[in-house]
């Protein structure tokens, strides 16, 4: 018999590594939109309607809360699957359904 080398997925040092790759992303995320709120304010374009920034900055509250409660999880050493991987669900379907979110944000206001 001939034995499989390959080290399994689902491995203590798997989670660490995702969690921390959902921690950065959020982070990453919310600093892409603090930098394009500086470079490029909606005061200077007339054309641009006031609340124009208002799903970006809806979304960059919600990668901000998952990517805080991950970084509690490394910072704490309490890993789990659950957390990290509803997270990503919710990053993933926020980059997919942007648009939706974005009408549904405006239509607030």
């Amino acid at each position: 018999m001939s034995q499989d080398n390959k080290p399994p997925l689902f491995t203590p040092k798997s989670l660490r590594i995702f969690t921390k790759i959902v921690a950065i992303y959020g982070a990453f995320y919310v600093a892409t939109v603090i930098a394009k709120s500086i470079s490029d304010p909606l005061s200077e374009n007339p054309m641009a309607p006031s609340n124009g920034y208002m799903p970006l900055y809806f979304l960059a509250a919600v990668h901000l809360v998952l990517g805080g409660v991950n970084l509690a999880i490394i910072l704490f050493k309490k890993y789990n699957w659950i957390i990290p991987s509803i997270s990503a669900i919710l990053m993933i379907g926020a980059r997919v359904y942007y648009e939706d979110i974005a009408l549904w944000v405006w239509s607030w206001s």
